[in-house]
């Protein structure tokens, strides 16, 4: 039996110090308005060390630069998902492929991969965040659908019973911060019990 007398020490420095990780998935047609801005204050205010990022869309490439601007390192979130290809033409001529070039940047600066299944992402060990779109028939709904990243996401965390962070459309109204600067909305939704 452990005593007071014989008890070991417990500092600060001897408990190991639990990283916290959000894992952000972006829906492909979700804005990036203000999104940068509303990454960084995330990081800032909820103290988060590592991001596992889904870099297959321009909303999560922001993400990405988000967290490269904080000095926060990410992992390259990677469950099967396909990386687009802009095949446009200009003048007969194929548009500079954005999108691989972007994810390319994106791969670079990231330290490395995060692997998973799309059967597991709500299972993820990390704090979720989720960037949805809005209903492409109305603008007051977020996209949630059956099928769709979002909704595979939500539905799973919801049937863990796990809470998620969602960050709201700007479409649907920006709130104003202490320091006068506008953001989007970031709703926490709670796990049930």
């Amino acid at each position: 039996m452990t005593t007071a007398e014989n008890a070991p020490d417990v500092t600060p420095e001897s408990v190991p110090k639990k990283e916290f990780t959000v894992a952000v998935f972006a829906d492909p047609r979700a804005a990036t308005h203000l999104l940068q801005e509303t990454i960084a204050k995330l990081i800032d205010t909820r103290g988060i060390e590592l991001g596992l990022i889904d870099l297959s869309s321009t909303a999560g490439r922001c993400v990405a630069q988000a967290f490269k601007d904080a000095g926060v390192p990410y992992k390259s979130l990677e469950f099967g998902q396909e990386y687009p290809v802009d095949e446009s033409m200009v003048d007969g001529v194929p548009a500079v492929d954005v999108v691989a070039v972007s994810s390319t940047w994106g791969h670079a600066f990231s330290r490395g991969q995060h692997l998973t299944t799309i059967d597991e992402l709500g299972a993820i060990d990390a704090n979720v965040v989720l960037i949805p779109a809005m209903v492409d028939i109305d603008e007051t709904h977020l996209d949630f659908t059956h099928g769709s990243l979002m909704g595979v996401v939500y539905t799973q965390l919801e049937e863990a019973r796990r809470p998620v962070l969602i960050i709201d459309t700007p479409e649907r109204g920006l709130r104003m911060g202490p320091d006068g600067a506008y953001l989007r909305a970031i709703v926490h939704v709670s796990g049930a019990s």
